[in-house]
């Protein structure tokens, strides 16, 4: 190549890094064509080779393995918030009949979701009548059980004449904190203390709480029956209003 035609070709250089795409790619052909190199040539060198994609594949089943833990956590949460509000509902259409002396009805109806915990998927089988050991979970909605009043929920039937201590004391609460088991924090124990529950109180707050067992108890029937015993000092709640 002369003196003046490298002169003329270098404006064109800088001239074509600062122009846009479409100038780039032509430059790009004519370079390509000058130079021998084609199509054929350009596809082959910017192919993904075998190592290439399973390198993309391995860090894309990182990411998948990060997430659904965070994804699980999240519908949980969803779940237990869910519940939380239904428990709300309840307790105040609990109130509203007590100021007007009505009795608020304590079951369910088909379809009627705020008497369903979205987590209740699940109940041990010594909860039915007539059952006998080896115990299991049932894979089956407490809910939809005829004898469970069309509902996740249950009550402690203490009279509120007799409540001392409203902010510890059980309103309404998930059947599964009466056994108790856990639908939210599940274990492969049937029954076992420190179970994790939602409790609706007297004073009308609702708190994610540890549910107690004395270790000795089972007990039978839908939905379950309250325990005899408040749990130790040491829990948030109590069935006794003292």
């Amino acid at each position: 190549m002369s003196g003046s035609a490298g002169q003329r070709l270098v404006p064109i250089v800088h001239h074509w890094r600062r122009s846009p795409t479409w100038l780039s790619w032509a430059f790009g052909e004519t370079f390509g064509c000058l130079t021998g190199r084609n199509d054929v040539t350009r596809k082959r060198n910017t192919a993904f080779t075998m190592v290439e994609l399973l390198v993309v594949i391995g860090i894309v089943a990182v990411l998948v393995s990060l997430m659904l833990p965070a994804l699980k956590r999240a519908r949980d949460s969803v779940k237990r918030t869910v519940c939380m509000n239904n428990l709300h509902q309840i307790e105040l259409g609990v109130e509203a009949g007590a100021r007007i002396g009505v009795r608020h009805d304590r079951r369910g109806g088909p379809g009627d979701g705020i008497w369903q915990c979205p987590a209740d998927t699940f109940y041990p089988s010594y909860l039915l009548p007539g059952a006998n050991p080896p115990f299991q979970y049932v894979r089956r909605s407490l809910y939809c059980e005829p004898d469970a009043d069309i509902s996740s929920y249950a009550f402690d039937s203490l009279p509120k004449a007799i409540i001392n201590n409203p902010s510890r004391t059980v309103l309404v609460a998930e059947a599964s904190a009466f056994a108790p088991w856990s639908w939210h924090s599940p274990s492969n124990w049937l029954i076992f203390s420190d179970a994790w529950n939602l409790v609706c109180f007297r004073d009308g707050h609702v708190k994610w709480t540890r549910t107690f067992w004395d270790g000795t108890s089972l007990p039978r029937g839908i939905p379950p029956p309250k325990p005899e015993s408040d749990p130790p000092p040491s829990y948030d709640y109590q069935w006794s209003g003292k």
